[in-house]
Order: C-alpha cells, then sequence, then structure tokens
C-alpha cells in the first residue's frame, strides 16, 4: 500500500517540467488563434486536451491527497456560465475529467478490498439497487448516466481513505481540499471585477439581484461557503505563514460571496455545527458561549431594519419559496411507491404530473428540477427502505466515534463543523446522495474516514482480545501442568 508520504516524492513536477508544458499548452493556441479553420482548430482543441488529461490523470494517482480538491474542479468548472455552451450538454467536458481523476483509482481500489467491508459495503448495496432503479426509471438514460459519476467518485475517494494513516494525513487532504475551494474563490473575485451583470448576476422580478460569479445557480456559493468555511476552520489552526493567509481569504470570500448569493441555509446549518463544538469542546463555558451567542443573535434580529429581517427570514416565510407545496407533493409520491421509487437521481421528473399544483417555471426543469429535501429526494428516487439504509450507513461511524473515546485521527470536530451540517443542509437543499459539488464529496469523504476509523478500531479491539485470550489460555495450561 502506497501511503500519501511515499506517493507525494513519486512525481514532483520541476520548472523545466511546467514551462514545457506551458509552451505545450500555448503553442497550440497560437495556432488556433492564427487559422481559420474550425475543423483544425477542434483537432488542436482535442490534442491539446489529451496531454491535459494524461497529465492531470499521473499527479492525481502519484498524489491522492490532491484528489478530493482535484475533482472540486473537476465538478464545478465544467458547468462555469463562461463557457458558451448548452449547460444541459457541459457532460462532454466533465466526463474526460471525471474519468481521468477516477479510473486510474480503480485497480487499488478493488486490491484493497475496502469497498467489501463494512459501512462501504452498504453503500455499494446502494448502489447496486440504484442500478435495479434505472430499469424502470421514468428517464433511464439519464439514471445511468448519473449512477456511473456517483460510483467512479465513491471508489475514488475510497482510495483516498483507505490510504490515511494518522490525522497528519487528514490534515493534509483538507488543506489541499481548501486550496481548490481558494481557487474557485479567485474565479468568482475575477468574475466580480471583470464580467458583466448579465452574466454574474441572476435577476429576479420579486428580489433582488443575487450574485452567481462563474456559475448559473447562486445556491452553490452556500454550498461551497459550507464546505469552505467547515475545512478552513479545521485547517486554520495548524497553519502557518502563507498557508494561513490563503485559509483566510478562502473562508472570508466564501462567506462574503454566500451573502452576495442571498443563501442563507447554509449559515443556519454552520451555526448549528459551530454551537454543537461550542458545547463538545468547552462543556459548561461552551454551553454559557452558546447561550450568549444565540441571545445575540435573537437582539441583532430584533433590532434590524424590516429589510434585514426579511433578508435574514426569507421573503416567503409562509411556503418557504414554494418548499412546502412541493414537500407535500413528494410525499404523496413516495406514498405511491414507498419500497421502489421512480429511478435513481431523476425525481425531479415527478413535478411533470398534472396533478402537481405549482405552476412556477422553477419546478419545470424535469430531472434537473430540486426537491430540496435531499432526504425525501432518496425516498422518491430509490424507495424508503434504500433511503433507511443509507442513514444508517452514514449515521454509524459518527455514533460510534462519540460513544468511544478512542479517536486518533481527531474526527469529532470533522463531524460536527462538518457532516452536522451538510446532513442538516440537506433538509432545504438537494442533494444528499449524489456524489456533487463540493459538499457532497467533502461529506462522503468525512464519512469514509469515520468509517475506516471505526473498523480500524474494532480490528484491534478484536485482535487484543484475541492475545488476551490466547495468553489466558497459555498461563491456564502452564498452571494446570505445573499442578
Amino acid at each position: 500500500m502506497l501511503t500519501f508520504e511515499a506517493t507525494h516524492e513519486i512525481w514532483r513536477p520541476t520548472k523545466g517540467m511546467v514551462l514545457g508544458f506551458g509552451a505545450a499548452v500555448l503553442l497550440p493556441v497560437l495556432m488556433v488563434l492564427n487559422s481559420g479553420s474550425s475543423r483544425y482548430a477542434i483537432a488542436i482543441a482535442a490534442g491539446v486536451a489529451v496531454v491535459v488529461l494524461f497529465y492531470t490523470a499521473r499527479f492525481a494517482l502519484n498524489n491522492r491527497t490532491w484528489l478530493l480538491g482535484l475533482l472540486v474542479l473537476e465538478e464545478v468548472l465544467p458547468y462555469a456560465n463562461i463557457i458558451p455552451y448548452d449547460p444541459q450538454a457541459r457532460w462532454m467536458f466533465r466526463y474526460p475529467l471525471l474519468l481521468a481523476l477516477c479510473v486510474p483509482t480503480l485497480p487499488s481500489t478493488w486490491r484493497s478490498g475496502i469497498l467489501w467491508q463494512g459501512g462501504f459495503r452498504m453503500l455499494m448495496a446502494f448502489y447496486l439497487w440504484g442500478a435495479v432503479t434505472v430499469t424502470y426509471s421514468l428517464l433511464p438514460g439519464i439514471s445511468a448516466g448519473r449512477l456511473l459519476p456517483a460510483v467512479l467518485l465513491f471508489a475514488a475517494l475510497s482510495s483516498v481513505v483507505f490510504e490515511v494513516q494518522n490525522r497528519d494525513d487528514v490534515q493534509l487532504i483538507l488543506g489541499r481540499f481548501l486550496c481548490c475551494c481558494g481557487l474557485v474563490m479567485l474565479m468568482e473575485v475575477a468574475a466580480f471585477i471583470a464580467l458583466p451583470a448579465e452574466l454574474s448576476w441572476t435577476h429576479d422580478e420579486a428580489a433582488p439581484p443575487r450574485f452567481g460569479g462563474v456559475f448559473n445557480t447562486p445556491n452553490l456559493l452556500g454550498q461551497l461557503m459550507l464546505a469552505t468555511v467547515a475545512s478552513g476552520l479545521l485547517y486554520w489552526p495548524n497553519a502557518a505563514g502563507w498557508r494561513k493567509l490563503g485559509a483566510t481569504f478562502a473562508i472570508v470570500s466564501s462567506v462574503v460571496f454566500a451573502v452576495m448569493a442571498d443563501s442563507r441555509s447554509g449559515f443556519a446549518a454552520m451555526a448549528v455545527g459551530g454551537l454543537l463544538w461550542l458545547l463538545w469542546r468547552y462543556r459548561a463555558r461552551g454551553a454559557s458561549a452558546a447561550a450568549g451567542l444565540s441571545l445575540l443573535a435573537v437582539m441583532v434580529f430584533a433590532l434590524a431594519s424590516p429589510s434585514a429581517r426579511v433578508y435574514i427570514s426569507g421573503r416567503d416565510t409562509v411556503t418557504l419559496t414554494g418548499r412546502t407545496e412541493a414537500w407535500a407533493f413528494e410525499v404523496k409520491a413516495i406514498a405511491e411507491r414507498p419500497l421502489v421509487g421512480y429511478g435513481y437521481d431523476v425525481e425531479g421528473e415527478i413535478f411533470q404530473n398534472r396533478y402537481f399544483t405549482s405552476w412556477q417555471e422553477f419546478w419545470n426543469q424535469g430531472a434537473n428540477s430540486s426537491l430540496h429535501n435531499g432526504y425525501l429526494a432518496i425516498a422518491v428516487g430509490m424507495g424508503t427502505p434504500a433511503l433507511l439504509l443509507w442513514l444508517f450507513a452514514v449515521i454509524r461511524p459518527f455514533v460510534y466515534l462519540f460513544r468511544n473515546s478512542f479517536d486518533p485521527w481527531n474526527l469529532r470536530p470533522v463531524a460536527l463543523l462538518v457532516v452536522v451540517p451538510i446532513l442538516l443542509l440537506g433538509i432545504d437543499e438537494s442533494p444528499l446522495d449524489p456524489l456533487r459539488y463540493p459538499k457532497g464529496l467533502l461529506l462522503t469523504l468525512c464519512w469514509g474516514l469515520a468509517e475506516r476509523q471505526r473498523l480500524l478500531t474494532i480490528a484491534r479491539k478484536r485482535e487484543a482480545a484475541t492475545i488476551a485470550e490466547s495468553s489466558s489460555e497459555l498461563l491456564t495450561a502452564i498452571a494446570s501442568s505445573n499442578g
């Protein structure tokens, strides 16, 4: 098994390699700019893409601690609104990156056997059932097209988890994940400065403009903020020098852009996780601090202007911007097919039913419509038993973590600052199961770390019990022979 320290030294790019690779990219670009042939331009672009994908795959394979961060870029960059291409057909940009990052990890993941252990085996059964649902899905092609990336991402992250040896490895992964989130924040800064408003802001007649930056969906900035702040808070105390400065930039900028995106759910989920961390870390003092902060929040809300109160609480507190109506319809859909669902990750298609009473265009995107509840989304798509299996597999390692004093990888803060907020966000947003976007990748990695630590702890306890039993039998045998 390759450790992080070993793999980090396998392939270290030199200045000459970087300059050579930059020239290899720049030369085709200059040729394309001076060429009037679109066919020639496409051929050159394809050649450059092959070279980039090769080096990306090689780097990710030899530097597993970067894989989570690179997967973040793979998940978000192909859907940037600065790409002049149909957003519904961006899979042609995403899939090559996905395959280049994930496929090389499959042999080592298979040899490790981690996918057939504990909760990993449960989630593999979950995805196997997802494959069964493809056969009767409302949109079989879309279900299959979304299931394959989820399985590949799960296997790739499992390979990262399998190689973790200690808490330093955990910090290294979080730091490099934060670095890639910081790159996305730099793109948002550039978008705020340079992009025209019609590209970087979304406009709704009934609400103020929302900043999306390079993304079409402002809510993505809220999810990115949660993942960035959570990983940043965990990494920041151990950072130094420019790394601490970079972590601070990533955290602050993500918060600012989430405010500009009018994404409140992430802040509420993060606040709950922070209060739980205070209670766990400082006990009575933490309870006092949590009570004081809660009282301060109430006072600020009471003294705020009416417009500020509307922003904090939301403009539609009765239907939660149509969510309550959609949730009621989703519950009825689950009651009609409680065991099997309607197909993996196409649950939004149920809103095409003529009995759905909302006529808002927001709900008329077919399989791309969000159910705005990750738990209901799993139940609608794959049935209630699949939801229960997923919940049991995900929650069990964290219950075990807090019931036992042994925590060599220091995962309790990870559970409170990362997992709890993301699971809470699943009540208001989708998705939870599909490994999409930074929060889904971070949740899966943190769960994998907790489950891996649980399995190793159980194995050590069994080994210790076996040794103790053998020693006892040996002492008994010696005593009987002396007698």
